[in-house]
């Protein structure tokens, strides 16, 4: 039925590797910033709100776009941003400047928003329209699966790493190098979705 449809079986795979990918290092972020940058939680709302607003600037373009030259080289790009704004992220350290933090999070919210948009309307275009509604229940319940995992594999890694690096320095310096293999895990995770 639906996942005989490659378009739509191709679809739900690239979601589910986008939120396994990008929701693990994302849920570590508050933490790098109120435990090693000693922000106050004001400021590090300021830094979380840079990843929607990117987004929400993007994905209509990109929903546009889409319409007119398909979903193939967006999504693609999309996914090639995200996985450059995890490198960017894995590249932090104990005294990163705040604009570097603030270019990172910008440019994941672009990949995100690139892909998004144009993923969505490629599923929903593969199948009849009374599948739709199927459709779209597949698509939250793939999101949800999806961000578990990957919080579930992110919090698992920098747990297993923080306790390998305790005593590399200071606990800011051990959280950092705990960080950053989660970040190669979701750009491996988005260059292969």
């Amino acid at each position: 039925s639906l996942f005989k449809n490659r378009q739509f079986a191709g679809a739900i795979a690239a979601q589910s590797a986008h939120f396994v990918a990008s929701s693990g290092p994302f849920v570590l972020i508050p933490f790098y910033l109120e435990n090693v940058r000693h922000l106050q939680p004001s400021q590090v709302g300021m830094y979380l709100v840079i990843v929607p607003i990117a987004m929400f600037t993007l994905a209509p373009l990109a929903g546009r776009l889409s319409d007119k030259i398909g979903f193939r080289i967006l999504t693609i790009l999309g996914m090639s941003g995200l996985a450059a704004g995890l490198f960017m992220l894995s590249r932090l350290d104990v005294d990163s400047p705040g604009s570097f933090l603030a270019l990172s999070l910008m440019v994941v919210g672009f990949g995100v928003g690139l892909f998004s948009t144009p993923n969505s309307s490629a599923m929903l275009g593969a199948v009849r329209e009374d599948q739709r509604a199927v459709t779209s229940s597949i698509l939250a319940t793939n999101r949800n699966i999806g961000m578990s995992l990957g919080v579930a594999l992110a919090t698992g890694l920098f747990s297993f790493f923080q306790t390998r690096f305790e005593g590399v320095g200071s606990a800011e310096a051990a959280f950092v190098q705990a960080y950053r293999p989660v970040t190669y895990v979701g750009m491996g995770v988005a260059l292969i979705g």
